[in-house]
């Protein structure tokens, strides 16, 4: 154990001290019974004596984070006044039953422990306001848990949950709910729609077939996450949320058209939708009303290193002929669809920095795409394209094109105007010769014209990597490890 003088600690902070046991001062029952707070946070303490907790009556917050400790003793409920109690990154099995003894407390984290259930008296923490219970290996929740009234957040994602309390939905104060990482299945308890003030919720990676048919929460919800579910359809509720911002059933077995014609009318404060990975065939005209739109994705889920030629996407043959209205939006992940063309007036989304539409069907880009001055990257791989725009030239803030399998044979030579441009792929295209704007493009670190229709040998079509560059050796640091 390392040596700990009293008076360095009298602020109650012995973290990160390489300690095994506790140091001498806290067995001092008048230095203990001046103490609000300890702190014995990133040591190797494996046990906590019954003795410690005789004094810490005016203790308001107790934190042992990232030690081994493997069990509690029963005395810590002597800590009447403790408001927060800091536990995450140990080796508890369980909390001792005395816990509901703790009437003031308002923030428990036990996060990265190896819990399994938790004791009944949990519900006697009236007090409690925040709950963190992620990473350990709980089954379920007591049915007595719904009693914690003045709960308004619950954390207990990355356990082993086959289900909620079938009145889950007393929580009338909760506002944070994140179950991810569980194993819900089918539905919800009817109840949960009744958790009138919540305002976040993450149900992702589960195995959850529907939610809730009705919900009292559709003023209050501001962010919902339902990825990697196996969710068919959405019920109406979805559709009327007036102050989401973030909506995400990425991952899911969506089909059709999820969305009536209210989501876009009602949604108006939206910023971000993701509904990555589905079956969608079709998005509601109302699309256009989303102003505040800053990201959607209806592309794929899989990394772009790691796709084929199997559709990953949704089957969206046609945007909404508004979707250029949400002219706040920056990202625009649509690839892997079926889209065969883009609104004529595309070049509205003048806020657009990037675009993803590779794997789809386009033959041709309205001249309006050129209008899409703030757009960096611009990914057209694996479509039909046989030509560009003619004023292509005008896309100065273009870093990134992607090109590549495609039907092109030439470009406008105001693609050599386009002078931040980095990258360029060409890739398995129709060329015979190399366009000779190219020669201007004096910012290019990548270009790729591979598995073309050259009258050359693969080793003499000039493709550009270039490698990059570090900082010199240095010779004063030969053998230094």
């Amino acid at each position: 154990m390392s040596c700990v003088e009293e008076d360095d600690h009298s602020d109650g902070d012995f973290s990160s001290l390489d300690l095994e046991s506790l140091p001498t001062s806290l067995s001092d029952p008048v230095f203990c019974g001046s103490l609000t707070e300890l702190f014995l946070d990133y040591n190797s303490i494996c046990d906590l004596p019954a003795s410690l907790f005789e004094n810490l009556e005016k203790l308001t917050l107790f934190s042992a984070v990232g030690n081994e400790l493997k069990q509690l003793p029963d005395t810590m409920a002597k800590m009447r006044d403790l408001q927060k109690l800091f536990l995450q990154e140990n080796q508890l099995g369980a909390l001792p039953h005395t816990i509901g003894a703790f009437s003031q407390l308002k923030v428990m984290n036990i996060v990265g422990n190896r819990v399994k259930s938790l004791p009944d008296s949990v519900s006697e923490l009236s007090a409690l306001e925040e709950i963190y219970l992620d990473e350990n290996q709980l089954e379920g929740l007591p049915s007595s848990f719904v009693q914690l009234t003045c709960l308004q957040r619950l954390e207990i994602s990355d356990n082993i949950l086959a289900h909620l309390p079938k009145d889950i939905g007393n929580l009338s104060k909760l506002r944070v709910l994140n179950v991810s990482g569980n194993k819900l299945e089918g539905s919800l308890p009817e109840s949960f729609g009744d958790i009138s003030s919540v305002c976040e919720i993450d149900l992702s990676h589960n195995q959850l077939s529907e939610l809730p048919p009705k919900c009292r929460f559709n003023q209050s919800l501001v962010k919902l996450f339902a990825e990697q579910n196996v969710l068919q359809s959405l019920p109406d509720w979805i559709n009327h949320l007036p102050n989401v911002k973030h909506l995400s059933f990425r991952d899911n077995v969506l089909r059709r058209t999820p969305f009536t014609e209210s989501f876009g009318e009602t949604s108006t404060d939206l910023k971000v939708l993701d509904i990555s990975g589905n079956f969608i065939s079709g998005l509601p005209e109302s699309i256009g009303n989303l102003k505040k739109l800053e990201k959607i994705q209806i592309g794929s889920v899989i990394c772009e290193l790691e796709r084929r030629h199997f559709q990953n996407g949704n089957w969206i043959d046609q945007l909404p002929s508004r979707f250029s209205h949400m002219t706040m939006l920056k990202e625009a992940y649509l690839d892997e669809n079926q889209i065969s063309e883009l609104p004529e007036d595309f070049g509205r989304l003048v806020n657009l920095e990037f675009i993803d539409l590779g794997q789809n069907q386009l033959r041709r880009l309205p001249d309006s795409f050129c209008q899409l001055r703030s757009l960096r990257v611009c990914q057209l791989s694996k479509n039909l394209l046989e030509c560009l725009p003619e004023n292509i030239g005008e896309l100065k803030s273009l870093v990134d094109l992607r090109l590549d399998n495609n039907q092109i044979s030439d470009v406008p030579s105001s693609l050599g105007e386009l002078s931040n441009l980095q990258s360029l792929d060409l890739f398995h295209n129709l060329f015979t010769e190399l366009p000779a704007c190219l020669s201007k493009l004096t910012n290019l670190v990548r270009l790729d014209v591979y598995e073309n229709k050259f009258e050359m040998d693969w080793w003499e079509v000039p493709n550009i990597y270039k490698r990059a560059k570090y900082a010199p050796k240095d010779p004063a640091l030969a053998g230094n490890w």
